[in-house]
C-alpha cells in the first residue's frame, strides 16, 4: 500500500511580537489545508514549545543563520502518515 505525502510548508516570521499570531494562524491555515482542521484548537491554544512538544508526534528546533531559529513539527493523519 502506498501513502501519499504531503507537501512541506514553510514561512519565516522575524523576531517581532505580532510574529506570534501571524504563525499561529499560519499553522492553523496550514493544518486546515491538510484536513486536520480538528488539531487547530490545538495550535490556537499553544503557549510555547512545552505545548508543541506534547501535541506533535515528532518536532525540533535548529539554529537559523544569520539569527534566529527554526522550529519544525509534524503530526501523523489518522492514517499513519505524517504531515
Amino acid at each position: 500500500m502506498r501513502t501519499a505525502m504531503i507537501e512541506t510548508v514553510q514561512r519565516f516570521f522575524g523576531a517581532r511580537p505580532e510574529s506570534v499570531g501571524q504563525a499561529r494562524e499560519f499553522a492553523s491555515e496550514t493544518l486546515a489545508v491538510w484536513g486536520l482542521s480538528e488539531r487547530i484548537d490545538d495550535i490556537r491554544l499553544c503557549r510555547g514549545l512545552v505545548l508543541v512538544a506534547a501535541l506533535a508526534d515528532e518536532w525540533g528546533v535548529q539554529d537559523r543563520t544569520p539569527l534566529g531559529k527554526i522550529v519544525w513539527s509534524c503530526f501523523k493523519t489518522a492514517g499513519g502518515t505524517t504531515a
